[in-house]
């Protein structure tokens, strides 16, 4: 089949010009971005320094301890990698991912997170963490301590591989010398064991999980039916907030914060303002809970797409100085050259239709 080909009363010359002026345009365009600091970057290296330091202060209380420590697998010395297999350990964990959530720069992205919240001193927010990322949780008490904010924070005593899985020094016992040094001030609200359904239920020994519990200051959160748990956490924020909450924060996979439905698969990590209505499921966990008051959620799981997306280095040996990582800065591009741009593109378009149509 043959077609009726139209030609074009446009000359060549301006067809070529146009294409010319609009590649090396965007290639100016690029050329000439900056890269300037976060308008917010002395909070971020507090929030990041104070991570550093918590760090220190567990590895050089793990080793006055005598607790077993492993340098092949944790090189930079976190005091926060566990081992592959305990009494306490939940699910297969990736070793990877611990390690790169133990990253300060972390710290700093959450610093990022609160900022584009518009949080301020005084302001509440809600945190889910499980024992499975000990670095994301410290991440977020650091941030949460250098802008002055009340974290509420519920911990789950169970943890997937190489997360602080050893009953002889669990996340309590890091936070416990957190707050004898007065590097990080916070304590939880409530404890539970963590594990299918939250009952501790796949361990190997849950009773050590319940003297851990047991044995700390902190209320024990346990239902055999999850919905109930579910309602006892979500409780336990709700009345324990002087104000409003701000966020809710998930770290790790816990069932109670994600619920059992395979809704949380899709779930964004990092910052959700809101979430699609699609989400919202039964058995749906305490961030959903959230979503559907309209209060923005923070989904940490996904280690290294967070870390890709935000410039911070994937499993570094040493861990990077604060202030260096692309977390810290944000890309300008000339707007004054990129309207000069766009306008004469569009002068010159309106000229050559003008003129040839």
């Amino acid at each position: 089949m043959y077609r009726n080909w139209v030609k074009s009363k446009v000359p060549l010359k301006f067809i070529i010009l146009l294409s010319i002026l609009a590649l090396s345009g965007s290639i100016y365009i690029e050329t000439s971005r900056q890269r300037v600091e976060y308008h917010d970057i002395p909070t971020q290296l507090e929030a990041a320094r104070t991570m550093r330091l918590a760090m220190e202060a567990i590895y050089q209380a793990r080793i006055n301890q005598g607790v077993d420590f492993n340098l092949e697998l944790d090189p930079n010395r976190t005091g926060l990698i566990g081992k592959e297999f305990t009494p306490t350990t939940t699910t297969l964990g990736n070793l990877e991912a611990k390690r790169t959530s133990t990253n300060p720069d972390f710290a700093a992205l959450f610093v990022k997170y609160f900022n584009q919240l518009g949080l301020e001193k005084g302001n509440i927010i809600a945190i889910g963490g499980s024992s499975s990322f000990p670095g994301s949780i410290l991440a977020a008490l650091s941030a949460a301590r250098a802008m002055e904010l009340e974290p509420l924070f519920i911990l789950s005593l169970g943890s997937s591989m190489y997360g602080a899985n050893l009953p002889e020094f669990n996340f309590l016992d890091m936070l416990e010398v957190l707050n004898k040094q007065e590097i990080i001030p916070y304590q939880p609200i409530g404890v539970s064991l963590g594990g299918q359904n939250d009952t501790g239920a796949g361990f190997e020994d849950e009773e050590i999980l319940l003297d851990i519990a047991k044995s700390s200051p902190y209320p024990l959160i346990y239902n055999e039916e999850l919905q109930l748990t579910l309602q006892e956490r979500f409780d336990y924020y709700q009345s324990s907030a002087a104000s409003s909450i701000k966020t809710f924060i998930n770290i790790g996979g816990s069932s109670a914060n994600i619920g059992k439905t395979s809704a949380y698969l899709n779930l964004p990590t990092g910052l959700n303002r809101s979430l699609d209505p699609g989400f919202i499921q039964e058995e749906q966990g305490v961030l959903f809970e959230f979503a559907e008051m309209n209060i923005p959620t923070i989904h940490i799981l996904n280690i290294r797409e967070l870390a890709q997306r935000n410039g911070i280095a994937i499993d570094p040996v040493p861990l990077p100085q604060p202030g260096v990582s692309d977390v810290y800065y944000q890309v300008e591009y000339q707007t004054q050259l990129i309207i000069l741009i766009i306008a004469l593109i569009l002068l010159l378009t309106i000229f050559i239709i003008k003129r040839y149509r």
